[in-house]
């Protein structure tokens, strides 16, 4: 049987050791039978790879994917493939079933959101009955010849005593030409709130929000620093904030990571720079910080860099091309950071390597 497609998108930093918000990680699909989610378990201090469940309904969690788990036992509770959102046994979640409505969901949401970042789900700090999802739309625009995001979204989840779930609330956070994907979040100051941001389409103009409290939201908060963020050129490489919250940074299709420092507190970026890395002529995949965040991790398809952002110096640290038995291609895809404090990168690919 065939396991793990690829790891999801986003890993969202820890506010306690105790918190096991995400310690298994579910990936793959069932677009066959006796296709498989699988998860890498995290809970018994070695990494170990289980089947999550089996199926054959239409599903897949892959990059464009998210996922929480219960923040005492760190077993999945919810995940999305960006269509809607699931409890652990695939049900779909009451009031969940339509997400982002619009053309890409009409024509690709059989079984998975086709926009890498486009959709995230947090915990409430605070209590383990509230869970928020962040989700943006993606077109196909003619006039642009791009794919664009005009909306983005806040839809609330509460969790009842006997483990089920249900959607309370969903509101229209942002209604604006927007790049597409690219949704992170960090804590704040104080661990009870979450940062997310988006940019405004081909722009140097960011969005901010302090998501949780009693407010549930606060913004949006708007700031211009920086280049202007190239859609076409950002493409799909990955976003991340440095574990300690301290940076935001982004892997771009001109080969340079870009970095602002970030303030946890106020939400003032500050400190923009693009630091370069060697172009070897395949795209910009993932990034991912070190534990202590004073390293960033770059990937191409092919090769991985490590930056050290105290004297900007790069250096090349692995490559790699394979190809499975089905003849599908293992590359380098999404950077992660493990509650081990190892640092895992996704194939890529199709492929259950």
């Amino acid at each position: 049987m065939k396991q793990l497609l690829q790891i999801l998108s986003l890993m969202i930093p820890l506010v306690a050791p105790a918190q096991k918000w995400d310690y298994q990680w579910p990936m793959g699909y069932s677009n066959a039978p006796l296709a498989d989610v699988s998860i890498l378990d995290f809970n018994e201090g070695e990494v170990s790879t289980n089947v999550l469940f089996q199926t054959v309904d239409d599903f897949t969690i892959g990059s464009t994917g998210s996922f929480i788990c219960d923040k005492s036992s760190g077993e999945v509770i919810l995940m999305t493939n960006g269509c809607r959102v699931y409890d652990a046994d695939l049900q779909v979640v009451s009031g969940s079933d339509t997400l982002s409505p619009g053309p890409t969901y009409n024509n690709y949401c059989e079984d998975e959101y086709p926009a890498y970042q486009s959709i995230l789900i947090l915990p409430n700090p605070t209590t383990d009955s509230i869970y928020y999802v962040l989700h943006k739309d993606g077109e196909i625009n003619n006039t642009f010849q791009d794919v664009v995001s005009h909306k983005l979204y806040l839809t609330t989840i509460v969790r009842y005593s006997d483990n089920s779930f249900t959607v309370v609330e969903k509101r229209l956070l942002l209604d604006t030409l927007m790049n597409v994907g690219k949704l992170t979040a960090c804590i704040n100051h104080d661990g009870t709130k979450w940062w997310t941001w988006t940019t405004g389409y081909d722009t140097n103009k960011f969005y901010k929000f302090l998501i949780g409290g009693t407010e549930i939201v606060e913004g949006p908060f708007e700031q211009e620093i920086g280049d202007p963020l190239y859609n076409k050129i950002l493409g799909i490489g990955q976003t991340a904030f440095s574990p300690n919250t301290k940076v935001l940074g982004l892997n771009s299709g001109d080969k340079k990571v870009k970095l602002y420092d970030f303030d946890n507190e106020t939400g003032e970026l500050s400190n923009f720079r693009a630091i370069p890395y060697p172009d070897d002529g395949d795209g910009a995949r993932g990034l991912v910080f070190s534990p202590n965040s004073q390293l960033v991790y770059v990937g191409t398809v092919f090769n991985l860099y490590q930056i050290d952002m105290l004297n900007s110096s790069v250096e090349h640290i692995a490559y790699h091309m394979s190809y499975d038995e089905f003849n599908w291609p293992v590359t380098i895809g999404y950077l992660h950071l493990g509650p081990d404090c190892r640092l895992y990168a996704d194939c890529g690919s199709t492929s259950h390597f």
